[in-house]
């Protein structure tokens, strides 16, 4: 099965037989027969390992595909076909050392585990967003009409609260230092002086100020890690996020290449007995259901190795933006003790957005490590049947080969 099959699933229709005048979905026949047939294996093979409704459905899916002339889906199955169709799934499902099954289980698997990973890192910043947007919307509910010391104290608290939600540390990480420090960078972003004009401001122009100080302040931390006077709290997130991708992409590449070599054995040993019909010892079809396994397992690898080289490309180029904005801060600064904010406080919106994106990058490429990680068991899933007899038949005809053609080309010489 492959992402052609997957979008063949998504876009037919089935009709039903001619008595049904409304038309079904694909997808939904056969999202309730895997809910079946996951049912049934439960049933009657209790002591098994679970067999789930989605890899129920793609497997008789693909059953249905390759019989097609038996599991017609557009003129309906009909109730004896239906059962065939069940019976035939699990017999797949519960044959053991089947490359065929297994190909099925790894894609199902490997976009599963994509979809649920994706999911939780897209929950993650959307629990984030509403956790900030909330203490947003309390800041300026305080920050209305201000007019006594309580206010301003409760107005300072729940920003500080908030900056420390988006200070870059772990939470598990936050001390006194972090907090020190924050509260000072707050302090020299928005002191008390500039409260008239924040209370003069109105809804959306207060949450824009606010979002603005979070980055400002971050910002400003960067710096001062930089220059080794601050930052407590703050990892290398630059090295950490080039030398975890740069492994993962090695490690892909490495894995890429001997499963590509394995492919090329199994082609030429195939070849071979298409040219040499009954030369090999080993089952023709067994070699061919291998190496569509083989195949797809490098499909998948690739399809990860250019996802991992692209964000490579965004690490290594936002690793060398935050490079340079923190020289030119540098030199802004030099032994200045105060510079225009205007000059540096787009620096530090640039190095706390360039920092954010770095998280996000190396959250990316966590995901990716568990699906490379998920993908190496499906490594050595079934027993290979290539034989050593076979490998060297192979070789032995290759010297053949190339020795008649090696006479071929000195006769065609010697007639001219």
């Amino acid at each position: 099965m492959d992402a052609g099959t997957n979008a063949l699933i998504e876009q037919e229709k089935f009709s039903g037989p001619a008595n049904v005048d409304h038309q079904v979905p694909v997808t939904e026949i056969i999202k309730e027969l895997g809910a079946r047939i996951a049912g049934e294996w439960q049933r009657v093979r209790p002591e098994d390992s679970p067999l789930s409704p989605l890899l129920a459905a793609f497997t008789a899916r693909c059953i249905s595909l390759e019989f097609s002339d038996r599991f017609d889906f557009e003129r309906g199955l009909s109730l004896d076909n239906e059962q065939e169709l069940v019976r035939m799934t699990m017999e797949l499902a519960a044959s053991l050392d089947n490359p065929i099954f297994d190909t099925i289980k790894m894609q199902v698997t490997f976009e599963s585990l994509y979809a649920t990973e994706l999911q939780k890192i897209r929950k993650k910043a959307s629990k984030l967003e509403t956790q900030n947007s909330q203490l947003l919307d309390h800041i300026v509910e305080i920050g209305t009409n201000i007019q006594s010391n309580t206010q301003v104290a409760s107005l300072y608290r729940s920003i500080f609260k908030l900056l420390l939600a988006n200070s870059g540390v772990d939470p598990s990480k936050i001390d006194r230092t972090v907090e020190r420090e924050v509260a000072a960078a707050l302090e020299s972003v928005f002191p008390q002086a500039g409260l008239n004009a924040f209370n003069m401001m109105n809804v959306e122009e207060k949450r824009k100020q606010i979002k603005e100080i979070i980055s400002i302040v971050l910002g400003i931390r960067l710096f001062n890690l930089e220059i080794k006077k601050g930052g407590a709290g703050l990892v290398d997130v630059p090295g950490l996020a080039l030398s975890e991708v740069n492994a993962l992409f090695h490690q892909i590449e490495s894995e890429a290449s001997q499963i590509n070599d394995q492919c090329y054995t199994y082609v030429d040993i195939l070849n071979l007995e298409r040219k040499v019909p009954g030369t090999i010892a080993a089952s023709v079809d067994r070699l061919q259901a291998e190496l569509t396994n083989r195949r797809q397992y490098v499909l998948l690898l690739h399809q990860l190795q250019h996802e991992v080289l692209e964000s490579l490309d965004v690490v290594k180029n936002t690793q060398q933006r935050l490079a340079d904005d923190l020289e030119q801060l540098k030199t802004m600064v030099g032994l200045r003790s105060s510079v225009p904010k205007e000059q540096v406080y787009p620096k530090f919106h640039a190095l706390s957005k360039g920092w954010h994106d770095l998280i996000d990058a190396r959250e990316r490429t966590g995901m990716r490590l568990l699906l490379y990680q998920q993908l190496l068991a499906f490594r050595s899933s079934f027993t290979a049947q290539i034989l050593a007899h076979d490998i060297q038949l192979v070789h032995q005809y290759m010297y053949i080969f190339a020795d008649r053609l090696s006479s071929r080309k000195l006769r065609c010489d010697e007639a001219l």
